[in-house]
Formats: C-alpha cells, sequence, structure tokens
C-alpha cells in the first residue's frame, strides 16, 4: 500500500472531523447541554411551520333549533370552540381561553340557552365541565375542579347532564 493510500484518506476524515467539531460546537439551552448537534438553519425552521401549524375544524354539535352548529378549530395556539350559522357561512368564535376547550353539547331545548364543554389546565388531563350560557357569555364550572371528568352529555328533556369521573 502507498504512503499516498494512507494519507490522503486520513487527510479526508481529519477534514471532515475539524469541520463538523467547528460547525457543532456544544452549547446551552436551557438546561440542555447541545453536544456535537449542528444548528438548525433558520430556513428549516421556517418550512417546518407549514407543516406544524395546520389548521383543521371538528364538529361539535347541531343547534336544536336546526340555526347552525358548533366547530372547534385553533385559531391562535389552543383550539376553541365556534359558532357557523349555514353551510359555507364563517365561524364565529365563542370561547377565548389560554387552554384548549374540548367538545361543545347543546342544551337540548329550544330556546339554546348554552352549552356543555370541558377545559383542564395546564395538559394535567383532569378535565372539568363548563356550562357556556350563550346569552351573557358568562361560563360556570358544573364539576368539582379537582378529579377528572370526561363526557357531557344532556338528558334528552335537558334537566340532567352525564358525564364520568374519578371523584372518590
Amino acid at each position: 500500500m502507498s504512503r499516498r493510500n494512507i494519507i490522503f484518506p486520513s487527510f479526508i476524515i481529519f477534514s471532515v472531523l475539524a469541520i463538523f467539531t467547528l460547525v457543532a460546537q456544544p452549547r446551552e439551552v436551557g438546561n440542555l447541554v447541545i453536544d456535537g448537534i449542528p444548528e438548525i438553519p433558520a430556513r428549516i425552521s421556517e418550512r417546518m411551520n407549514q407543516y406544524q401549524n395546520v389548521r383543521s375544524a371538528s364538529f361539535l354539535d347541531w343547534n336544536p333549533n336546526g340555526a347552525g352548529m358548533l366547530i372547534s378549530t385553533r385559531f391562535g395556539e389552543t383550539n376553541q370552540i365556534h359558532y357557523v350559522g349555514q353551510a359555507g357561512g364563517s365561524r364565529q368564535q365563542i370561547t377565548f381561553f389560554k387552554e384548549p376547550a374540548r367538545g361543545g353539547s347543546y342544551y337540548p331545548g329550544p330556546d339554546q340557552r348554552g352549552f356543555l364543554f370541558s377545559m383542564d389546565t395546564g395538559g394535567a388531563e383532569f378535565f372539568q365541565l363548563y356550562y357556556f350560557d350563550l346569552k351573557t357569555g358568562q361560563t360556570a364550572l358544573l364539576t368539582d375542579g379537582k378529579s377528572r371528568n370526561t363526557g357531557g352529555g344532556w338528558s334528552p328533556d335537558g334537566k340532567w347532564i352525564v358525564f364520568s369521573s374519578n371523584l372518590r
């Protein structure tokens, strides 16, 4: 084996390692130490936004009097509840919380007083049921505020709600 066959590959390997070391300097982000990983170029981070920040809409419930529906869509940082009055109509945001509002079940009476929905705090998944009064815009907590509560539906006459809980 010639000297050139040994020196040239060694030079290439050394050069690649030297460049990688220069590009991937250890750095700290908060309490995370990043070592041996090059910075992600800003153009890649910007391009990722179109894949990570998409919007969708989910059907929640029909208005009992036939005038529209509740949907859930992400507008801003969290999913919130919106009203759509007709096919192809614009949405009107109803809830404006820092946490995602989930579900949405209209009071079944003809006077459409309001709807049930659930929400947790800080992603802890201790969902609580709330009632949103459409006339006043006020929200009332219906569950204990401590246990996990899921479901949330009305009896046909609107006198009762049904949900599951881990309350002991």
